[in-house]
């Protein structure tokens, strides 16, 4: 709870773990569009 309290109040630390989730989200579908490419 403590790493949580602390990303909130520093907004670089909020700016930064948006870009992660975002780009893991990003991530996440580009390999899920190429697996439906490559063997549908």
């Amino acid at each position: 709870m403590s790493d949580y309290t602390k990303l909130s109040k520093s907004p670089k630390s909020a700016l930064l773990y948006y870009y992660i989730t975002n780009g893991l989200e990003f991530i996440l579908s580009v390999a899920v569009y190429v697996i439906f490419i490559l063997y549908g």
